[in-house]
């Protein structure tokens, strides 16, 4: 593998590897024995912040040198996990036939989806339900649907391409009027909105644990996972369980119809750049079969860059929680990138007022000072850091020619 990780993320990475992809056996024996000093429980904690102990506690469980503490937490995870994911899936199954008895189209994305591809699905963490119905009435019925089921809406709304529930039981429901929150490019959202329709059209049921949902056809569910994966790494990052979700995905029998049309429409938004280092990074490290995944085209990318984009993965955590400073990625370095950045958060930030190009000077300058007083006030960070980490992480981004 190298040695540009540090010992714990070499077995974490290893470890991940044999739960994901079984047929690999015990994680090779040189991992362990090249970082014999390993501190297991910074093993534990950084598996458990990349919200994947669950999936590994049973390859742990084989082994001899894990310390017993380290097994218990992650024996616990796994069970809270296994609980968790019962419950969701109870409420997504009933949920889905509860709208599609009212007449609304409706997609399950991630969750249940996502982990129906694992060797145990129920260890595949998930903390909410993701919905997608059109905008429009469909939507609105939707939402007064949920409503009339107890849920209420958060009083604080993170995003504007869903809606945010939550029930007393603890369970939250995101409601997707859109695929993704807006990019600062228009010709890829434009895109991805067009796809609205061909996305209802393509989806199709499969039953889990006797639950029927209403999930998507495989080349409409693998751009899905891209866009949830893109739409984070362009803000916060996104860590080792979105790449998981790629590896099971793609490491099963998926037709050339489904591959041929993924391969069209990565191609038409111009994100094939992105796609391609994603998918190598998953052969290189997670056991991504790469013959499942030739028809991409991955280019031979070194063993730095390789190890440049699996530490920016590894550095972001769950949804980039790992750093306050950590908030967007650039495009460039230059100042053209900035200022696109930030009109692009003035726009997410002001999506009604913003139309108005009239508004634009004065949603400028409230932009930057709602910036400048959250970062001292409520994230406890320097503007400075912010923006200088935004121009670091950009080298990851340099050679992807996103939307070009």
């Amino acid at each position: 593998m190298g040695n540009g990780f540090k010992p714990e993320e070499e077995i974490l990475l290893g470890l991940l590897k044999n739960a994901i992809v079984p047929s690999e056996g015990l994680p090779d024996r040189d991992i362990y024995s090249e970082n014999a000093g390993a501190d297991w429980d910074k093993v534990a904690g950084m598996a458990g912040k990349h919200a994947v102990l669950p999936l590994i506690y049973d390859v742990m469980s084989r082994m001899e040198n894990v310390p017993q503490n380290v097994l218990n937490d992650a024996k616990c995870a796994a069970q809270r996990t296994f609980l968790q994911s019962h419950k969701l899936l109870c409420v997504s199954g009933n949920m889905i036939n509860l709208m599609e008895n009212e007449g609304i189209d409706v997609i399950l994305l991630k969750g249940a989806s996502a982990a129906r591809f694992y060797p145990v699905p129920e260890l595949r963490k998930s903390g909410d339900i993701d919905l997608f119905v059109k905008n429009g009435e469909s939507f609105e019925h939707a939402c007064r649907l949920l409503e009339k089921c107890g849920y209420k809406v958060k009083d604080r709304q993170h995003s504007q391409h869903h809606t945010e529930f939550w029930s007393d039981e603890g369970i939250n429901i995101e409601l997707h009027r859109m695929l993704a929150e807006p990019f600062d490019n228009e010709q890829m959202n434009s895109y991805v909105n067009n796809l609205a329709d061909e996305y209802m059209d393509n989806r199709v049921h499969t039953v889990i644990l006797g639950y029927s949902l209403s999930v998507l056809t495989d080349a409409y569910d693998a751009y899905y996972l891209m866009l949830h994966m893109l739409q984070h790494f362009l803000r916060s990052g996104f860590g080792l369980k979105l790449l998981c979700d790629w590896v099971v995905f793609w490491n099963r029998d998926i037709g050339e119809g489904d591959k041929n049309k993924f391969l069209q429409m990565i191609r038409e938004s111009r994100v094939e750049g992105f796609v391609r280092i994603v998918t190598a990074v998953c052969v290189e490290y997670l056991g991504l079969k790469p013959e499942n995944v030739s028809f991409l085209g991955i280019a031979e990318y070194t063993r730095d860059e390789l190890q440049e984009f699996m530490k920016e993965i590894l550095s972001a955590e769950e949804f980039g929680k790992s750093a306050k400073d950590r908030m967007v990625v650039m495009r460039g370095s230059s100042f053209t990138d900035y200022a696109r950045e930030f009109h692009h958060q003035m726009k997410l930030n002001n999506p009604k007022h913003s139309k108005n190009v009239l508004l634009w000077p004065y949603l400028w300058i409230k932009t930057l000072v709602v910036f400048l007083i959250n970062n001292r006030r409520i994230r406890g960070v320097s503007s400075f850091d912010i923006v200088r980490k935004a121009g670091a992480r950009s080298r990851v981004v340099r050679n992807m020619n996103l939307f070009k």
